[in-house]
């Protein structure tokens, strides 16, 4: 038997590796089967336990707050464990967690279906910081803005066709039915990248510790230990690194503009505007084809200029696709084509906030520490999450005059706007470049 030193290396996911592409269509395919069930998690509860809509939005509301901080834990794990191990690990636990959402489905358990879901989006955070940083990993500064874009078309490109999918699949099964088929899925991706997906260099350094042995994550004995360590690294940074909090709060303040499109948007096109369902759904899928088709080229257009630019570009192009919608709903002219012209300026909007949303963080960070650096990133976008629809719900409440309603949804658009111009007086070009 040959000595470990004499044993060839492990293939590594270096610079353009296809490792990235692995873990590119692994991410599609998780937000294919991801959207079988998660873009209509309020009809779910409503139609199978006969919530009000209410209840069923605080049900959601409060999974969220759970998993909240699970995004920024993850990030900590992935910088002592790997980012290879907890993206599998993840992705299982998500599969394991629908299964038990899709059993709690056919037993009526409402108790059970609200646990399963926590623990699978909880579980489904961890990984995503871990996500992120094996892209930052497996670039370089020129091309990390370009792999981070191809991740974000795949995850687009699945959440298009998954909920397409489920919409035809509801006429024939039941929700239980597709959430089993949800965890199968995900399972599959879950083991595709279990033997496919190759470890970065940083997964390797750490699996051979200076002075040889196991790794931390290999000994039993010391995983509540590592966990907790991981936990204390993983929020450290946030009340340390001024740059890195300014940007956290840039992002959640963004985040609040961009879920307007499944909270405030539709709603107004419906109930205040008259768009029936089917134009509505046709209109509302612009939002899902202009990223696809357009952040990649986008991103190279940009090439070079500042992150922080191209999020003000963005804040600024949702506050004034906004305006225009509030000013639509106060004249009544070309409903329909007003709508739409909304619909795809605030995704070209979305396009420009994703440059430095996702790429801001990692590019701050310090090495050991790039996957809690991508974690605070995703904590702040799930902050947007929590907040985002009851903004949506205070705005609605002034429905009757839609410039005061869109008013209301733009004002974050403001501080997020002065606070990425701060950044970009403080930071130097190298981190701020697309």
């Amino acid at each position: 038997m040959p000595r470990s030193s004499d044993a060839p290396p492990p293939a590594v996911a270096g610079r353009g590796s296809p490792g990235l592409g692995v873990l590119v269509v692994g991410f599609s395919l998780r937000w294919f089967g991801f959207s079988f069930y998660g873009f209509f998690v309020l009809l779910l509860l409503h139609s199978s336990f006969r919530l009000t809509f209410a209840e069923a939005g605080l049900d959601v509301a409060a999974v969220a707050l759970v998993a909240l901080p699970f995004s920024q834990l993850g990030g900590g794990l992935s910088d002592r464990w790997g980012r290879r191990g907890v993206v599998v690990l993840s992705l299982a636990g998500e599969a394991g967690g629908l299964a038990v959402v899709a059993w709690g489905l056919s037993v009526d358990s409402l108790a059970v279906v609200l646990g399963a879901l926590t623990v699978s989006r909880a579980l489904a955070a961890i990984g995503f910081p871990a996500t992120i940083a094996y892209v930052r990993d497996s670039t370089d500064p020129a091309t990390r803005t370009t792999g981070l874009s191809w991740l974000r078309v795949g995850g687009n490109v699945g959440a298009v066709g998954g909920v397409a999918l489920a919409g035809v699949l509801l006429a024939f099964v039941g929700y239980d039915q597709l959430t089993a088929l949800a965890a199968l899925l995900v399972g599959a991706v879950a083991a595709a990248n279990a033997a496919w997906l190759r470890p970065t260099e940083r997964d390797l350094s750490l699996s051979t510790p200076a002075g040889g042995g196991r790794s931390p994550a290999d000994r039993p004995s010391r995983a509540l230990p590592e966990i907790g360590r991981s936990l204390y690294s993983a929020f450290q940074p946030l009340w340390a690194d001024r740059d890195l909090l300014l940007t956290v709060l840039a992002i959640a303040l963004i985040y609040l503009l961009n879920l307007q499109i499944g909270y405030a948007i539709p709603t107004f096109g419906l109930e205040v505007l008259g768009i029936p369902y089917p134009v509505l759904g046709a209109l509302l899928a612009f939002n899902g084809l202009v990223p696809a088709l357009g952040q990649v080229p986008l991103t190279r257009a940009l090439a070079g200029r500042r992150l922080t630019l191209a999020g003000v570009w963005g804040a600024a192009l949702y506050a004034v696709s906004f305006l225009v919608l509030g000013v639509d709903g106060e004249v009544r002219v070309a409903v329909v084509a007003v709508f739409a012209l909304v619909v795809i300026v605030s995704s070209v909007a979305e396009n420009l906030c994703f440059l430095p949303v996702y790429t801001l963080p990692v590019n701050l960070a310090p090495e050991p520490s790039r996957g809690v650096y991508a974690g605070a990133s995703l904590s702040a976008v799930g902050i947007g999450g929590v907040f985002a629809p009851l903004l949506a719900g205070v705005a609605l409440t002034f429905s009757s005059h839609p410039i005061v309603t869109w008013a209301i949804l733009a004002a974050p658009a403001v501080p997020a706007m002065v606070i990425l111009g701060r950044l970009g007086s403080r930071l130097p070009v190298r981190q701020d470049r697309i």
